[in-house]
């Protein structure tokens, strides 16, 4: 079970559940590495009363593959643990913060491994840092850290086990901190599974910034190489645009259901290519009337925006125009500065290039413009 029924008191009004870390809401990383897990048959979410339809839509998306439900928290842990134990009908129960982004489904199969013919189990890492016991801000206390532990979830702990331990602790008046607390107070030992520095729980502001960092150094990083070409006819009565910019004064200009910028049709080819997400055909049909005589930078804003949609990010782009006339590189700075403009990306990732076809065939005669471009993304 993941519990999400706290309030991020202490992250001020923001609830830190539902900011988003690396294009996801922070609870779903959690439920993500359960379903991954091999250890786990179902998913219990506990939420508050007010958030079920947001989460709600999330199980939608996730459910497919393992059965998830919702149920509401109580005032404490123990009674928000206590309401999903009511739900389940299984012989352990897994239990974690919702506000741990970056477990996985490893550290989660070894918690309930280490579990199994046990009466519980959890992560925890040696604590580090000095620990002092203080008063009015002096210090009275300070406690060897030698045998102390920084526990975390999951925490595996067998139910009826936890079952008791509820019972114990509201007969004793026991303030239960957390699962493996219910079998501690019955005298029952817990198994430590070493766990990592980077299962942090969210808490504060800065937190959210650090788990971000932590996630994207842990995930690896996925390229993509995509290539674009494209050629169109000269024209006497056509304006020449190569790469968004006007040549003014060329004696000819490209044929085309649009403005026929050669270069930016490449490059958008490039970019759809390197990302799998079809061609400039695909996208923006020389049959669709919208796109009559329409400017080809219009074109690199939306493919730019699908890139964007799908997690991509441009590493870099050079493309080269193959071209008689006009000359290209006098015009070739304007040209990467627009494109870059365009894509929010450096200058120096653009790169423009240009030859001729040294007169032979039809490109070499004059009759047409082409361009190349390759393109690399990655998310």
């Amino acid at each position: 079970m993941i519990l999400a029924a706290g309030r991020s008191e202490r992250l001020g009004n923001v609830d830190k559940l539902w900011v988003f870390l690396n294009g996801k809401p922070l609870i779903q990383w959690s439920i993500e590495a359960f379903i991954a897990s091999s250890e786990i048959s179902r998913i219990t979410l506990v939420t508050r009363e007010e958030t079920v339809d947001r989460l709600a839509g999330i199980v939608e998306l996730l459910s497919k593959t393992k059965p998830i439900s919702i149920v509401i928290g109580g005032a404490t842990r123990m009674h928000s643990v206590h309401n999903a134990v009511c739900e389940v009908d299984a012989p352990y129960i897994a239990v974690h913060d919702g506000a741990r982004p970056l477990i996985t489904f490893e550290w989660i199969d070894a918690v309930c491994k280490a579990a199994r013919g046990n009466d519980c189990a959890c992560l925890s890492q040696p604590v580090v840092d000095t620990i002092v016991r203080s008063t009015n801000h002096s210090e009275v206390d300070r406690i060897p850290r030698n045998d102390l532990y920084a526990v975390q979830t999951p925490q595996v702990i067998r139910t009826e086990v936890w079952r008791q331990g509820k019972v114990v602790a509201e007969t004793q008046g026991v303030e239960v901190t957390d699962d493996t607390h219910m079998a501690t107070i019955q005298g029952k030992p817990v198994i430590h599974v070493s766990g990592d520095r980077s299962n942090i729980k969210v808490t504060y502001a800065n937190d959210i910034l650090f788990a971000e960092q932590l996630m994207k150094q842990s995930q690896p990083i996925e390229y993509r190489t995509g290539f674009g070409y494209d050629i169109h006819r000269t024209a006497i009565d056509r304006e020449c645009f190569l790469g968004g910019v006007h040549f003014e004064g060329s004696k000819v200009g490209l044929l085309g259901h649009s403005d026929a910028d050669v270069l930016l049709h490449a490059i958008c080819d490039a970019l759809l290519g390197a990302a799998a997400l079809g061609d400039i055909g695909v996208h923006f049909p020389p049959s669709d009337e919208r796109h009559k005589g329409r400017a080809s930078t219009e074109f690199l804003i939306e493919v730019n925006q699908l890139l964007q949609d799908d997690g991509w990010v441009i590493g870099n782009i050079d493309a080269t125009v193959i071209a008689e006339a006009p000359k290209i590189m006098p015009k070739a700075i304007e040209m990467r500065t627009h494109i870059s403009g365009v894509l929010k990306i450096p200058l120096d990732k653009v790169s423009i290039k240009a030859t001729t076809n040294e007169g032979l065939g039809a490109l070499g005669n004059g009759d047409g413009i082409a361009a190349q471009a390759v393109a690399m993304v990655y998310r």
